[in-house]
């Protein structure tokens, strides 16, 4: 077996997502997700990659390989186009090391590095800690910020696209106090890791199963008409835990998220 500390080889975790090891590196190349390297050059997986690259062979099972590796919602488009810059200097404004921040959010310095350099997209857990440490908010990493209107058409709502197979539809365009945005979950997709930030939020599921996790503690598991309030300063995760996509009204208050 080839495992090491720090994590599998490419033709074990192939084995383990029943892909062959040039379609990992062509997802890679896409952008679709991002590994680490040995001194010695060789590609490690994670555990955290390894959930992810199944999410991504689950759509690709369900919607084709092509439509998987072109469709928008696994690219960064929907991000300030300066993301990468921006992240970069915030962290320099702050006078962090890739090594500070991924001792403070969890994540692992290479995946920052690899998001700082426009390689890789972060998960919505990543996105969270990273808002936390440089003491902003996530819309503000977004074209979210830009339009201040009452009414909000369907045709013209923004989507926010996070991550392989998460997608947020925002309900109101430069709101002050609250936050509503519809999120979209694909089958068995995840949050990419816990966490907490100030505030409340509302949680009222339209179609499919999502479980969520509060201080690793209280576990509830949603389905349609149910409704979930919880103080968002208790670690969550969740996960969708059906096999159609889950759509849910997610509202926090104030806009900490």
């Amino acid at each position: 077996m080839n495992r090491t500390r720090e994590g599998l080889h490419v033709g074990e975790v192939a084995r383990l997502i029943g892909v062959s090891p040039s379609t990992l590196r062509n997802w890679e190349k896409v952008g679709l997700f991002s590994s680490t390297r040995t001194k010695s050059g060789y590609r490690l997986y994670s555990p955290d990659t390894v959930t992810q690259l199944k999410q991504i062979r689950h759509l690709r099972k369900n919607r084709g390989e092509r439509d998987i590796e072109s469709r928008p919602m696994l690219s960064p488009e929907h991000f300030l186009p300066e993301l990468p810059e921006r992240l970069l200097t915030l962290r320099r404004s702050k006078g962090l090391t890739l090594q500070d921040v991924s001792r403070r959010t969890g994540v692992a310095a290479s995946v920052l590095s690899a998001v700082e350099r426009g390689q890789a997209m972060p998960t919505v857990a990543v996105v969270r800690k990273l808002a936390g440490v440089y003491a902003t908010n996530v819309m503000s990493f977004f074209n979210a910020n830009d339009v201040h209107q009452k009414l909000v058409r369907r045709k013209d709502r923004r989507i926010l696209r996070i991550g392989p197979g998460v997608r947020m539809e925002l309900l109101a365009f430069g709101a002050t106090m609250m936050e509503a945005h519809v999120m979209r979950i694909a089958p068995r997709t995840t949050s990419g890791g816990s966490y907490s930030h100030e505030g409340e939020e509302l949680v009222y599921l339209l179609q499919g199963k999502l479980e969520i996790w509060l201080d690793e503690i209280e576990r509830y598991v949603l389905e349609p008409g149910d409704s979930l309030y919880f103080k968002s300063t208790q670690v969550h995760r969740w996960r969708s835990v059906a096999d159609r996509e889950c759509i849910a009204l997610w509202i926090d208050a104030p806009i900490t998220f």
